[in-house]
């Protein structure tokens, strides 16, 4: 986020689940809804060995997923070198969610089942 992206931490060994909590938008946000983990704009995150379940949006939502990785809707900064990998991504709308702005996102060895774009989970 403004003034510059977030970033150059760890989330690992964490359970999110079941956020279906919606948030209205603002004069500084766009509504979103069903956010398990989010990556706005952020860079050189990793996100591993997480549990993320059962997030699914409840309202309006501009985005939504159990991983998110999408550029800043604050000030377009795109998302880079961020690493999602051997999470167990489930049951979520959809489970991975990235707009395929930025470059050098990974996504590897994640137990998921659906994807936007298709073919970021390996089952």
């Amino acid at each position: 986020g403004a003034p510059g992206p977030a970033g150059r931490f760890d989330v690992s060994t964490n359970t999110v689940r079941e956020n279906t909590r919606s948030c209205p938008e603002t004069d500084e946000a766009p509504a979103f809804s069903g956010v398990g983990i989010g990556l706005l704009g952020a860079t050189g995150v990793e996100i591993s060995g997480n549990h993320i379940l059962g997030n699914v949006a409840s309202g309006p939502t501009e985005f939504e997923g159990g991983v998110v990785v999408v550029s800043s809707p604050i000030d377009e900064t795109p998302p880079t070198d961020n690493s999602v990998f051997g999470n167990v991504i489930l049951n979520n709308e959809p489970d991975i969610f990235w707009d395929e702005t930025g470059s050098g996102n990974t996504f590897v060895g994640n137990d998921c089942e659906t994807s936007d774009p298709e073919g970021l989970c390996e089952g």
